[in-house]
């Protein structure tokens, strides 16, 4: 092959690089930024509690893949602070105060994904939507929505302790005003936060 062949196959593969390298930068999106309301387990002063932050997400919009994730607020109180053993009908028997506490916050940032509910504003309208209730003999907390929608096993936020139970529309409340990120104002009565349950 002479030198003259060989530049221009070399020239060929070269442009043939460029052009793909073209393609696939158009082809891929710029990233975006999305909100998401996340409430995570933690261990915190020898007690597993559920606290609730609003993270800001870069994320590729075809793929969905997440390339950063930066906490945006963080509630300065726990929302809740997991203390009790529940029995369960799970195999091992028991719900553990750090079992608890993973299961309710994944259970309440699916929650507000599947509302869709993305800022700290829209977050206060969980606690609108939140009744008490009775399941399965138990008191517990529940998306209410649409309205006057029945306790169901897929809308119960968490099940209270039977001591909480006795006080459950008590409970509700500091859940409420607690999710929104206040512990009172002018037109909501004072609350203390963590819940104990």
């Amino acid at each position: 092959m002479n030198n003259y062949t060989k530049i221009l196959l070399g020239g060929t593969v070269l442009a043939v690089s460029a052009l793909s390298l073209v393609a696939s930068a158009q082809a891929s999106p710029a990233p975006i930024e999305r909100d998401k309301i996340v409430f995570s387990c933690e261990f915190q002063n020898n007690e597993y509690v559920t606290i609730q932050r609003l993270v800001r997400e870069t994320v590729n919009p075809v793929s969905a893949v997440v390339y950063e994730t930066k906490v945006v607020y963080e509630n300065p109180l726990p929302l809740v602070s997991w203390k009790a053993t529940l029995d369960s009908d799970h195999p091992k028997g028991e719900y553990t105060p750090e079992s608890r506490c993973q299961a309710n916050s994944t259970r309440l940032t699916n929650l507000a994904s599947a509302y869709g509910l993305h800022t700290v504003e829209d977050i206060a309208l969980l606690g609108q939507v939140s009744k008490f209730g009775t399941a399965n003999h138990q008191g517990v907390l529940f998306v209410s929505y649409p309205e006057k929608t029945k306790v169901s096993k897929e809308n119960v936020i968490f099940t209270l302790t039977p001591e909480n139970r006795k006080e459950g529309k008590d409970v509700l409340a500091q859940f409420q005003i607690g999710v929104a990120g206040s512990v009172g104002g002018p037109d909501l009565p004072p609350v203390k936060l963590p819940i104990v349950d």
